[in-house]
């Protein structure tokens, strides 16, 4: 092989490393962040409701001339309102999901950018510096955004998520075409997750069958601990020199075939 052709050898492997590395990087933050922002965003819609309605009640009842609720249920209002606005107050989950739902228009940029890049007519020297530059800038908005919104419970979620529904595949290019990974197991990186089982998922086209799939690494495949039980083959020699029963396994090599009128063959 010439320079020529190992310098473009190592090239393109440097290339589908960075694609290996982004996918990766840019689909797990992406992934985070939505449910994060998911799990504030229902949080807070019910707090403020909640908040809103309770205080619509208390101004009713304190305004009408008439009693529009009783005085006990009217205590027991004010009550819930008052813890209600502490954990509302405290938690901040509106805020919570407008920040990070900035943050998640942010890593949707990046992956759009990059996968933009790998579908261009780029050289593959043009792409690794466009790569690296997504890089650079998807370790920037790392830094900031979790230096300001880091929340185990969130990361706990993600993570359950993530192996339950989403076989370990939380990547950017996950429901892309399969010749992407394809191409990047060809130049000898490895994947993190299992790429057969990853395209069987994906040509499943019942939507009930789907749906189990995404709990199928909580249940043992059954068909890896069935054993198929065969019956011995029972074979008589009916020659006129010797008679004899033989009993062997259901598949023999015979390198001696025997003539057909002395041979009987019973299965039991």
């Amino acid at each position: 092989m010439s320079s020529d052709d190992l310098e473009r050898k190592k090239i393109k492997h440097e290339q589908r490393r960075l694609e290996d590395k982004l996918d990766k990087m840019l689909g797990f933050y992406y992934w985070r962040t939505y449910w994060s922002t998911s799990m504030w965003a229902n949080l807070a819609t019910p707090l403020n409701l909640g908040i809103t309605i309770f205080t619509a009640l208390m101004t009713v009842h304190s305004s009408s001339s008439s009693s529009f609720i009783s005085d006990d249920l009217n205590i027991k209002i004010n009550i819930a309102t008052f813890f209600i606005s502490i954990i509302n107050t405290f938690f901040a989950p509106q805020k919570q999901f407008s920040d990070l739902n900035e943050y998640l228009s942010k890593w949707g940029d990046l992956g759009n950018h990059f996968e933009k890049v790998i579908f261009s007519d780029q050289a593959s020297k043009e792409k690794i510096d466009v790569y690296l530059q997504i890089l650079d800038d998807a370790n920037k908005l790392f830094k900031d955004q979790f230096s300001k919104h880091r929340n185990f419970v969130t990361d706990l979620l993600h993570v359950l998520i993530r192996v339950i529904f989403m076989n370990s595949n939380d990547r950017w290019m996950n429901n892309g075409p399969f010749e992407f990974y394809e191409r990047i197991q060809s130049d000898g990186i490895e994947l993190d997750f299992d790429f057969e089982k990853f395209k069987a998922s994906h040509k499943t086209t019942n939507m009930f069958s789907r749906l189990c799939s995404c709990f199928s690494c909580c249940f043992p495949n059954s068909s890896d601990q069935t054993k198929v039980t065969q019956k011995p083959v029972v074979v008589t020699l009916n020659t006129p020199e010797v008679s004899q029963t033989i009993e062997m396994t259901p598949i023999i090599e015979i390198k001696n075939p025997i003539q057909e009128d002395q041979v009987s063959i019973e299965v039991q």
